[in-house]
């Protein structure tokens, strides 16, 4: 991250205050990480109507008890950009009311914030409600935030005198509230300093035990070209890091096109006598062509070694020490995982082979402006190598009954399976991934700043540079037996070789899922050149920059006043407030009408 996301910090707090995970209210109503069964219902309900969906066909909503944490973090987000707290500059004034929002819901914490700002009551977070809140004494308006909540709670307790047994501990988490907003829930550096930090145990402990499902620049699945915004997904997929390292490299302009190119070598140092090879050294590309760093110190060519050489185990049967042979887990050798030597008819043969790890296919969807990839199938393939005059030379294998060739196939058929005990196979997917979105960006001509590319990318310390070769377990043995010579060793080791570049792009047509497509929640992408709006301190959004305006959503008068999206001509409606002409979508003047009128929009008070 080029910097520290204000969500990820407010969401550990919020999951840290939950005291509780799954508990029940006065009315007996089972509420997860406050989450109650009531609004997320409601929740799921809203989802399929906008899809279309008629209200009998809607299926039931999960039982909130049963909720992953990804779940239970994606809802929170949801949650967050609906109600624009994204848009709240000071990051306590934005926890306090987005605490307010999970505890009280969302008609009531507006109301709050409107009666501090001394603007219309209409339960709805507006353009002019954002920009008086950034405008304001910010300690003054969380004072009266939490006062307006403890009058709240009094309030309910009048109309229900069994709360009272709550008040204590109502008011003990306002207090333990108060307490986090007064000393600040942000780390107090200056911005040199955040990228230092953020690699630091003390960022690390404040995400605390829900860092893997917080982080939503881990969960990245496609791009909206027309708001220029990442789609992001439940669960975790592309990394914001690697992607920042694929786009860098294919962006450079000082690169060919022959040159833009990501793959990662293993290979045998040679000598120029013929004995025993014992090393072996990393090589990345670009790196090796233009003989300078570009990816070689980041995670994502950490990633390209550490699967790399947990296929050379595999395939020669050796753990990483060199000395123990490697232990196939059950269900894999049931799959008849076996090192490449143990396939064919020329079991323990001395031929020395090349295994490639790529991406086959990627399915992609492509709908009114949204990439998103669905899925991408990786393959293993095999080459013979020969050691000529100290030159590496590589052959295609035509037997399709080469042990080289049935290992490779092996590994294509049950990769799934082995990136489920290997995790670094299951990283090197996403890498894949994240080439084939940095290429689409390529494509369409995505504007991007390459210094806040380097600054997003990872950095990892890769060194050694060479690394022991490993013998097959065949040469172990005979070795021990006393039986190998140097002339047989230098014909006994596998290489590995990483390709990051997709053979074929599927566009998938049919939507199988329509929901899982339409309704993925969208992040900032932090690759694009920052510009301050002329009306506040706040940046202005990525689509709006790419657009030529000078104002964010919130001063913008194109934007709509409810949901701040841009209004295309044909789709706007003026909505008269205070005496002011309004623009808004026209399906957002429906909701604004429907949302003013209702008391609350979920029974709040009964789920205190």
């Amino acid at each position: 991250m080029s910097k520290i996301n204000t969500f990820e910090i407010i969401a550990q707090h919020i999951l840290e205050n939950q005291r509780e995970k799954v508990h029940y209210d006065i009315q007996q109503e089972k509420i997860n990480y406050g989450i109650s069964q009531n609004i997320y219902g409601k929740y799921h309900k809203e989802k399929y109507l906008k899809l279309g969906v008629k209200e009998g066909d809607i299926p039931m909503a999960k039982d909130v008890e049963e909720l992953s944490m990804d779940e239970i973090i994606n809802f929170y987000y949801q949650l967050y950009i609906k109600n624009h707290v994204e848009k709240i500059v000071d990051p306590n004034t934005a926890y306090l009311y987005f605490d307010t929002l999970v505890n009280l819901g969302t008609k009531n914490a507006t109301l709050f914030l409107q009666k501090a700002c001394r603007k219309t009551k209409d339960g709805i977070f507006n353009k002019i409600a954002l920009s008086a809140l950034n405008n304001m004494n910010q300690k003054d308006l969380q004072h009266d935030l939490i006062q307006s909540r403890i009058l709240f709670l009094e309030e309910a307790i009048k109309k229900n005198p069994q709360k009272k047994r709550n008040y204590e501990n109502w008011i003990s988490n306002l207090d333990q509230l108060k307490e986090q907003i007064d000393k600040g829930i942000m780390p107090q550096l200056e911005d040199q300093q955040l990228e230092q930090f953020e690699s630091k145990p003390q960022f690390q402990h404040m995400l605390g035990q829900f860092k893997d499902e917080i982080e939503l620049e881990k969960k990245i699945r496609g791009i909206n070209f027309n708001s220029m915004r990442f789609l992001i997904d439940v669960q975790e997929d592309i990394h914001l890091t690697d992607l920042a390292t694929a786009l860098f490299v294919l962006s450079d302009p000082k690169l060919s096109k022959q040159e833009k190119m990501i793959k990662f070598n293993l290979s045998p140092i040679l000598s120029l006598k013929q004995e025993e090879v014992s090393q072996q050294e990393k090589l990345y590309w670009p790196d090796e062509l233009v003989k300078r760093n570009i990816i070689n110190d980041t995670e994502f060519a950490k990633v390209l070694f550490e699967s790399s050489h947990q296929l050379q185990q595999i395939s020669l049967g050796i753990a990483a020490d060199g000395k123990t042979p490697f232990k196939y887990p059950r269900e894999l050798e049931l799959c008849g995982l076996k090192s490449y030597q143990n396939f064919g008819s020329m079991m323990g043969s001395q031929l020395i082979y090349k295994f490639i790890l790529y991406p086959q296919t990627c399915v992609y969807n492509y709908q009114d402006g949204q990439f998103l990839i669905e899925s991408i199938q990786i393959k293993c393939k095999a080459k013979q190598i020969e050691l000529l005059k100290q030159q590496i030379i590589e052959k295609d294998i035509k037997d399709p009954n080469d042990q080289g060739v049935l290992f490779a196939e092996k590994i294509s058929e049950i990769y799934e399976k082995i990136s489920k005990y290997y995790p670094i196979f299951k990283r090197l997917e996403q890498l894949f991934k994240a080439v084939v979105l940095a290429t689409q960006m390529i494509e369409k001509n995505v504007q991007i700043d390459s210094d806040l590319l380097r600054a997003s990318s990872l950095n990892s310390y890769n060194l050694p540079k060479t690394i022991s070769i490993l013998k097959s377990e065949y040469q172990l043995k005979e070795e021990k037996s006393n039986k190998s010579n140097k002339e047989k060793q230098l014909f006994k080791f596998a290489l590995g070789e990483i390709d990051t570049s997709c053979q074929n792009k599927i566009e998938q047509k049919v939507i199988n899922n329509k929901l899982n497509f339409n309704n993925l929640t969208e992040i900032d992408i932090p690759f694009f050149q920052q510009k301050k709006c002329r009306s506040c301190s706040r940046m202005i959004e990525s689509q709006l920059l790419t657009l030529g305006y000078n104002n964010c959503s919130i001063h913008l008068s194109d934007s709509c006043y409810s949901c701040l999206q841009l209004i295309k001509a044909d789709n706007s409606i003026l909505h008269k407030i205070d005496e002011t002409e309004i623009s808004f979508h026209k399906a957002c003047s429906e909701l604004y009408e429907q949302r003013k009128q209702s008391e609350f929009d979920f029974d709040f008070e009964n789920a205190l």
